[in-house]
């Protein structure tokens, strides 16, 4: 595609973009809706919420050719990211939300054992009940996150995509029981969730149809500490703990991250049976796996500071791991990232769920935020290619680096746009070709 007929898809394609404040885990997201106005009598409010995501990607560089399996390695394109539509209200203490992605209506993936599974639209639907300003419950499907950026409503994130290591950490959507607390006179927020079942759409995956077992089931731990500060200043410490049990011996689990810019075919990308991968390779035998997240931020004026710190571990029976394959793996990464707003706002800091929300612009021409993130993240703990003990082969493995550069640009509330280049590097993947890339992405988003 040349330059000038992608300047032309993108304004073409730039007329929507839609997005839901996406999801962190329900006590999280939902805390304050029922403690607020309609909500706090016996009456029913209700209020509908969504997004349009539509994003034009680049690709340039080697490693973008066409190979004899007949598609590209990193292919250029364009990418509805994601068309939501919800619904939320509540009954006076108690509140509900549902939200559908019809971007993946369509969507699908192949599985480990090249059968094609339909990804389930439905997204998040859940209730919960609030007591007051300082805990509430919340029982349902939904997005549990691992760490800060995980937790930070996608149409709030610095950038177009989440980092390597925040997309190898992210659990996805399960059938969870969270509960919420802000103890706001130590300046502390947790908040616990158990979890059952997996998602096949999320990074991390556990599945093996052959073998009828207990659905996998998980616990999740999260907790934030954000001091007295004074205004402009702002001090975040916080941590994420997983353990997921896999309630078999043939239990299957994979980590795995796309370079950081998304299209429509990153799946192909990211495919368990696609050698330009960068991925754990998919671990058998697993019988638990745990993840631990250390985060700190900050923010001064219109600058905001970023980082985390990521350690993913997997556990394997021993009757069944080969003598030459080690029976525990761990694999870690790491994301730095900061952000200035040059036109004097900033990002606003929520304590009860520990994360920086969305820029609202002051003045009638908009806001714009240029930013840069680096991150790394290590995958060369990955078991012996050979097939010994069944593990599929590892992809590219090794570490990969990924440096991002982002400029942000915000009408008002609701409407944005974002431009992202993507530095990735990535290893040598076992088809021997060798990558050197720049990815150039584009984004229009609108959040009501």
């Amino acid at each position: 595609m040349s330059k000038g007929n992608l300047t032309l898809t993108t304004i073409a394609l730039a007329g929507i973009g839609v997005m839901l404040s996406g999801s962190a885990i329900a006590a999280e997201k939902m805390a304050d809706r029922a403690a607020d106005g309609k909500a706090q009598s016996q009456n029913h409010w209700m209020r509908t919420v969504g997004l349009i995501q539509v994003d034009q990607s680049l690709v340039s560089g080697t490693g973008t050719e066409v190979i004899s399996s007949g598609h590209d390695f990193y292919p250029s394109g364009s990418n509805m990211r994601h068309a939501l539509i919800g619904v939320e209200g509540g009954y006076g203490a108690f509140g509900y939300h549902i939200s559908t992605d019809l971007a993946r209506m369509n969507a699908s993936y192949s599985s480990y054992l090249s059968t094609t599974v339909h990804r389930n639209i439905l997204r998040e639907a859940y209730i919960h009940y609030k007591h007051g300003k300082e805990w509430c419950v919340a029982a349902g499907q939904m997005d549990l996150p691992v760490g800060m950026e995980n937790a930070t409503a996608e149409g709030n994130r610095m950038f177009m995509e989440r980092s390597l290591p925040g997309q190898a950490a992210r659990l996805g959507r399960r059938i969870a029981l969270g509960a919420m607390a802000h103890m706001k006179d130590y300046d502390l927020n947790f908040a616990v969730a158990a979890f059952q079942g997996e998602d096949k759409t999320a990074t991390v995956m556990t599945t093996n149809p052959y073998i009828p077992a207990s659905e996998p089931t998980g616990y999740l731990a999260r907790l934030t500490w954000s001091p007295s500060y004074k205004p402009g200043t702002i001090f975040h410490l916080g941590g994420t703990m997983v353990r997921g049990d896999l309630n078999r011996s043939y239990g299957r689990i994979q980590w795995k991250a796309t370079p950081e810019l998304r299209l429509r075919r990153s799946g192909d990308v990211a495919s368990s049976n696609d050698v330009t991968y960068y991925s754990s390779g998919i671990l058998r035998y697993v019988k638990s796996y745990s993840m631990s997240v250390i985060e700190a931020a900050g923010q001064y004026d219109s600058f905001t500071a970023q980082a985390e710190a990521f350690y993913m571990a997997a556990k394997r029976d021993g009757l069944f791991v080969a003598d030459n394959i080690s029976s525990k793996v761990n694999f870690h990464g790491a994301y730095g990232q900061i952000g200035y707003v040059l036109t004097g706002e900033k990002r606003p800091y929520d304590a009860k769920r520990g994360t920086f929300g969305r820029v609202t612009p002051r003045g009638k021409m908009g806001a714009f935020e240029v930013a840069i993130r680096q991150s790394v993240l290590d995958l060369s703990q990955a078991p012996d290619t050979a097939s010994t003990d069944g593990d599929n082969p590892i992809g590219t493995g090794g570490v990969m680096h990924s440096t991002t550069f982002g400029l942000n640009y915000w009408h008002d509330e609701h409407f944005s746009a974002a431009l992202n280049i993507v530095r990735p590097m990535i290893p040598v993947s076992t088809s021997g070709v060798n990558t050197d890339l720049t990815m150039y992405g584009f984004r229009v988003q609108m959040v009501f």
